[in-house]
């Protein structure tokens, strides 16, 4: 996990997503929550999210960057912020 500042001044924080198969939880007895706000697991999003993504947040807006970059944590925050404008918008899931 990281913390950086974009050119706007707002304090972003960043850090690696890593999948979990669901199957592989229930057969280990773990009922899957979904606490993920992106694209439904099963559609065409997942794909692209299927081995990670970087996830970046300031106060509610959220974003994704598929696939994690190499080398991420160690990079320069203006190489962050790069990143940060390439990331998508998370769009939020309505309320049940």
């Amino acid at each position: 996990m990281r913390q950086f500042r974009d050119a706007a001044g707002a304090d972003w924080t960043v850090w690696e997503v890593v999948p979990v198969d669901a199957r592989l939880l229930e057969r280990r007895g773990i009922a899957p929550t979904d606490q993920y706000g992106g694209p439904d697991r099963r559609g065409e999003g997942s794909r692209a999210l299927k081995g990670g993504w970087l996830a970046f947040e300031s106060g509610s807006d959220k974003r994704r960057l598929a696939p994690v970059p190499p080398g991420w944590m160690e990079c320069p925050d203006d190489e962050l912020r790069d990143m940060l404008g390439r990331a998508a918008p998370v769009r939020r899931r309505p309320a049940p």
